[in-house]
């Protein structure tokens, strides 16, 4: 997943979450790639509860409207399958967006450059 979030020539930037008392289980940080596009990983260190969260990205453009959630697919209810991609979709202001993450899990949403 580490790939997904930056590689050489990419710039980190600082990552948010939403609502508050969520920053000791939920974990972000976020990248601005060297084509423009905003990568942001999101980890869900709790091993029994999903979190819904709102991430927010400073030190980068504003979030197209439309991006990628990539996150695994669960086998046998604990074990790690292939990576699916699906849409996600930012606030109308690009500022933020909304993500689900699984429990003890990481996810990484990307947006093309807006």
């Amino acid at each position: 997943m580490a790939h997904y979030l930056a590689a050489g020539n990419d710039k980190m930037v600082t990552a948010t979450v939403a609502p508050a008392g969520v920053q000791t289980t939920i974990k972000a940080h976020a990248s601005v790639h060297s084509d423009g596009s905003i990568a942001v990983m999101i980890t869900n260190i709790d091993p029994a509860n999903a979190a819904n969260v709102t991430v927010n990205v400073t030190g980068g453009s504003m979030l197209a409207c439309s991006g990628v959630r990539f996150g695994y697919q669960p086998v046998n209810g604990d074990q790690d399958g292939p990576v699916l991609g699906s849409n996600i979709f930012s606030t109308p202001d690009g500022s933020s967006v909304p993500v689900g993450v699984p429990a003890n899990s990481s996810v990484v949403v990307w947006f093309p450059k807006k």
